[in-house]
């Protein structure tokens, strides 16, 4: 700004002198700070203009601008604010401050340090949330002398800026003194009576967002450029790249919105985050790429699951010149909703987290930037929104692989210990006996020696199975690589006797996936119905070159489990249920085994402290080595029972190794029997005969609810409680979704007992 005095700033001096004389009758312990004579000076070039210096002033009640010779007025309430022009993002206009100064008179005893001058500025869209502090104001310190501050620091006031629109320009000014005789402080602002002096300017949409900008799709054009990505025209702010957003609008009712279609080889289709609105299917926003390749280096947000491909010209093969094609090329990142293409390309780093269903119906492809460092897809749930992704195996989210699908078996985009598929993947297909079926290449080959019209292979990796961590060997861990075969015939049954699979188990030699167990004690393991139940070991051929564990003639079956263990800390047998309920002069004990694996028996203990037990009576397996499940009962007949007693099971292996079941008390007191119990079976549940097992001495009418963990009730019933054991099936839980519930039982006392069941 000109510092040399003006005819408007000789005015102001004079003014000047007349407030010095009046301070001079003012007390020396004083502090009286006035500002007036506040401008600003800018350096405006308009688009398709010359650059031009035009100085602007407040409305300060002073004299010197009732009416002004060389400013123009800064609006506030009094006038409207002025227009500065129209300017661009594309660097042929400019808008920048190039000076500012005010006047000001202080008190006797006062002083202003070097920095107690300041003109603050902001600029932001008009259409912004605006409070006195967000966004934030840029300081200017205004070098005082003798009571005149000028500063002609270079401002730009385009700097920043990421998308077209009206904006608005606020200045103000503050001053901090302090009075040398108390030390206090005192700041007084101008304007004093409205926040800030206000200018206005438009910026033009750019026709390509400027990085970090947001665009949104606008097209209602039917005509042939109406669903163009690259029209600047169909955007509201220019044709977004890999370093700004973009967002799909909702179709609502009236917006005749013609959405993009992404159809040219020969052209970039890149965005960082990609937001498709809305919920609903008639209404959701869409993209469609058909034969194009769209590079994605942020986020996906498409819940109703509108980002779709549509041309598969090479089926099974991994080709952008021919497929539809999604390459996620950033570091870490989220993917909400379900997501249909028939090529995707993992590239990048980090991890990408999928959220509901990604679906490569024809490949997908693991192209890490860094072999070392690879890159990971993983099954995520956002409970809370916030896209606070987290590892999730519970099926609500899934890499579906369908009948089509396949993972990239080719080199430098397979998956390896880096880059792979973490979390769940599924693949459909038939049997056709003596043909390999690899179901999409996920690691599991089965040749059958049957036909079966569809089996859904589903893989864990990362969530190793439960079974095989059971408490009495808890050596005896999985691998995190997992595989449920459901839809085959059942080899036990009459009709299908004989129904077996060849089986090639593959892994990754990752010291993740293995878990902690030796390569070279890898052995098959299998598990019919649950994935709680105990494991029967296949054995099977260990090849480590190929990374297979391979076994012939393994038992088809409707639904069942296979994971590779360690040979030298065999998976044990799993007790299931176990009650002891009092029967008048006498205790009936019950219990059951999903499987079990070289058992002896069981020893039947009791003790009257809960302490010292001693052996009642010995029950023999009904079969040592069973992958069905087993019942057994024991009934303790001695005389003269008085008080509480203790009873638990100790489970003997013929190799001499031995487990303890947990303690069930019953007493004989002549009341009722202390403790009541409930369990689930099997658990978690996979079919329609899941059962609930209740003890109690309780004799009445018990309430079960059954809920999902948002608190949604799918069971509700009541049930009659006998003194003793009582068992209900569970059949609504067939069709329930697969997760976690919340069983809760009533009794006749009011006592609440609960356990959660996991449904698959």
């Amino acid at each position: 700004m000109n510092t040399q005095p003006t005819p408007t700033r000789k005015r102001g001096a004079l003014l000047l002198l007349l407030m010095a004389l009046l301070l001079k009758c003012v007390s020396a312990q004083a502090q009286i700070i006035t500002l007036y004579n506040d401008g600003i000076t800018l350096l405006q070039q308009p688009t398709a203009s010359s650059a031009t210096s035009a100085n602007y002033a407040g409305l300060a009640n002073d004299p010197p601008y009732t009416t002004p010779t060389d400013y123009t007025k800064l609006g506030d309430n009094a006038t409207p604010p002025p227009s500065l022009g129209t300017y661009d993002l594309n660097g042929t206009s400019a808008l920048t401050l190039t000076g500012a100064s005010i006047d000001f008179v202080i008190g006797r005893n006062t002083t202003v340090p070097s920095n107690g001058v300041r003109m603050l500025y902001r600029v932001y869209l008009a259409t912004t949330a605006v409070t006195a502090t967000s966004p934030a104001f840029s300081p200017i310190v205004l070098p005082a002398s003798s009571g005149y501050t000028v500063n002609n620091a270079t401002a730009d006031l385009l700097a920043g800026l990421v998308s077209g629109g009206t904006y608005t320009l606020e200045v103000r000014y503050e001053i901090t003194a302090t009075n040398t005789s108390t030390g206090a402080t005192k700041t007084t602002n101008d304007p004093g009576t409205v926040p800030a002096y206000t200018a206005s300017f438009y910026v033009t949409p750019p026709p390509t967002t400027a990085p970090g900008g947001t665009t949104t799709w606008q097209s209602t054009n039917t005509g042939p450029n109406g669903n163009r990505w690259f029209v600047a025209a169909n955007w509201s702010n220019g044709i977004p790249n890999g370093a700004s957003d973009a967002v799909i609008p909702e179709n609502t009712p009236g917006s005749n919105i013609v959405f993009p279609v992404l159809d040219s080889r020969t052209v970039n289709y890149a965005v960082r985050n990609l937001t498709l609105q809305g919920t609903t299917n008639s209404g959701r926003a869409q993209l469609t790429i058909q034969g194009a390749v769209l590079h994605v280096y942020g986020n996906i947000s498409q819940l109703s699951g509108g980002l779709v491909g549509a041309i598969t010209d090479r089926p099974g093969v991994a080709d952008s010149t021919f497929n539809s094609t999604l390459i996620l090329a950033g570091g870490n990142q989220f993917v909400t909703g379900q997501l249909s293409v028939p090529d995707i390309i993992i590239a990048g780093s980090g991890v990408k987290s999928v959220a509901n269903v990604m679906l490569p119906t024809n490949t997908i492809s693991l192209r890490p930037k860094s072999a070392i460092d690879g890159v990971v897809v993983q099954t995520a749930s956002d409970p809370n929104g916030t896209q606070n992704y987290q590892f999730d195996t519970t099926g609500n989210s899934v890499v579906n692989l369908a009948g089509t699908g396949i993972i990239n078996a080719n080199a430098n985009s397979n998956e390896t210990i880096t880059s792979y598929i973490k979390g769940i993947v599924r693949a459909t297909g038939p049997l056709v006996a003596g043909t390999t079926n690899r179901f999409g290449n996920m690691g599991l080959e089965l040749t059958p020696n049957h036909p079966a019209t569809l089996v859904t292979v589903q893989r864990i990796i990362g969530d190793p199975l439960i079974g095989p961590t059971a408490v009495n060997n808890p050596r005896a861990v999985p691998i995190k690589r997992q595989y449920f075969i459901s839809g085959d015939d059942n080899s036990a049954s009459s009709s299908t006797a004989g129904s077996s699979n060849n089986v090639v188990f593959r892994y990754l030699n990752s010291a993740f996936e293995l878990n902690g167990i030796a390569e070279n004690n890898l052995i098959l393991f299998s598990s019919k119905g649950s994935s709680t139940a105990s494991f029967t070991p296949l054995v099977g051929t260990l090849n480590t070159n190929d990374r297979t564990v391979t076994k012939a003639d393994v038992p088809s079956d409707p639904g069942y489990y296979l994971t590779l263990g360690d040979r030298t800390n065999p998976l044990p047998v799993t007790l299931v249920s176990f009650l002891a309920t009092r029967s008048g002069d006498n205790a009936k004990l019950v219990w059951a085994t999903a499987s079990e694996k070289n058992n002896r028996g069981f020893e039947v203990q009791v003790s009257g402290d809960g302490k010292a037990f001693r052996t009642l009576g010995f029950v023999a397996s009904q079969s040592s080595n069973s992958s069905t499940k087993l019942d057994y009962t024991y009934t303790d007949t001695e005389t003269g029972k008085t008080g509480v007693r203790y009873y638990r099971l100790h489970q003997l292996d013929l190799d001499g190794t031995d487990s303890y079941s947990p303690v069930r008390v019953v007493s004989f007191d002549g009341g009722a029997a202390l403790a009541s119990e409930l369990s689930i079976y099997p658990n978690p549940a996979t079919g329609d005969d899941t059962r609930l097992l209740i003890q109690t001495a309780e004799v009445g009418t018990a309430r079960l609810r059954i809920t999902d963990l948002m608190g949604r009730t799918l069971i509700d019933q009541t049930i009659a409680t006998v003194n003793g054991s009582t068992e209900t099936k569970l059949a609504a839980l067939a069709n329930a979704k697969i997760g976690t519930y919340l069983a809760q039982l009533t009794l006749p006392s009011g006592l609440i007992k609960t356990i959660r069941v996991q449904k698959q």
